[in-house]
């Protein structure tokens, strides 16, 4: 992996993409925020207890250290959901709001924006089509893993914008290992990281 930092915050890139052009990409630490413990500290979830303040200040200095011009969240379900924006589409998406989106996987074409996936422990795979100028970041906990959220992804953007398997990229988010996982308290808040894509191909 390699880290790198912007405006303050730390972020860490696939290799395999950064050498990609037309495409930025961020997996992000929880570091660099301003929630208070114990959602300390760049916590992105209106939805773990945190305020709305501090999340929205989170969300733009992500925005700011990404360069886009949209952040695009969705109300992640631990499902198989796959949602898609298309050029032409109309977005109602505002960074102080809960998202009126759900689903666990996003595509888009459309340059500038910024897609978003939330994780505690859960992994995030970032895919991206450079000959369609396709990108998709999904989120995989283990409901999506088993139900194979992954190759639905990949069929949503054959079906849509004609992406071939063969031309693909993709990286692999961490995610918490299964041994040392134990049972957690209910009440237990978790902040939740963001991992940024961003499509930066002319429009």
């Amino acid at each position: 992996m390699i880290t790198k930092e912007q405006n303050g915050l730390i972020y860490q890139q696939f290799p395999n993409l950064a050498a990609l052009e037309g495409i930025w990409h961020g997996i992000f630490t929880r570091d660099g925020g301003c929630s208070p413990t114990p959602y300390a500290s760049l916590n992105v979830s209106l939805g773990v207890g945190d305020r709305s303040e501090n999340v929205q200040q989170n969300r733009r200095r992500i925005l700011r250290s990404s360069g886009g011009n949209e952040l695009v969240f969705t109300n992640q379900l631990h499902g198989v959901k796959v949602l898609v924006l298309k050029k032409g589409d109309v977005s109602d998406v505002q960074i102080d709001k809960r998202p009126t989106l759900e689903g666990d996987a996003l595509v888009t074409d459309i340059p500038g924006k910024a897609l978003v996936i939330k994780v505690a422990d859960c992994q995030a795979v970032m895919m991206v089509d450079p000959v369609r100028r396709v990108i998709a970041n999904v989120h995989s906990g283990w409901r999506g893993s088993i139900h194979n959220i992954i190759a639905k992804t990949i069929d949503i953007m054959q079906e849509k914008f004609s992406c071939r398997p063969a031309d693909m990229c993709a990286g692999i988010g961490p995610s918490h290992d299964v041994k040392p996982f134990g049972p957690q308290p209910p009440s237990r808040p978790q902040a939740h990281m963001p991992f940024t894509f961003r499509a930066v191909w002319p429009s």
